[in-house]
C-alpha cells in the first residue's frame, strides 16, 4: 500500500465494498490502519464484527457527539462504540 494513514473512518454502506469488505481489505493488504465505522445498522452480530476488525464505531444519530471520542479512542488504542 502506497499510503498509510493512522486512521479511517468507513461508512458501512458504500458502494461497491460494504466497510466490514473494504476493512478486512485493508488488513489483507497490511494496513496497519485504527479503523472507526459509522453506521445505522443496529444488528448485534454485525456491531461485533465491525469491533473485530476495527477500533470502535459510531451510530450516524450519534455522530456528533461521538465521531471525535471514537478517533480519539482509536488512536490511543482504545476501543470505542456509541450508545443510543
Amino acid at each position: 500500500m502506497r499510503l498509510q494513514p493512522d486512521l479511517v473512518v468507513l461508512d458501512v454502506v458504500m458502494p461497491q465494498l460494504d466497510g466490514l469488505q473494504a476493512a478486512r481489505r485493508l488488513k489483507e493488504f497490511g494496513s496497519t490502519s485504527k479503523i472507526v465505522f459509522l453506521t445505522g445498522i443496529e444488528d448485534p452480530d454485525y456491531i461485533k464484527t465491525a469491533l473485530d476488525l476495527g477500533h470502535g464505531f459510531v451510530f450516524k444519530s450519534c455522530m456528533r457527539k461521538d465521531l471525535a471520542l471514537a478517533i480519539t479512542a482509536a488512536l490511543e488504542g482504545s476501543a470505542f462504540y456509541s450508545r443510543k
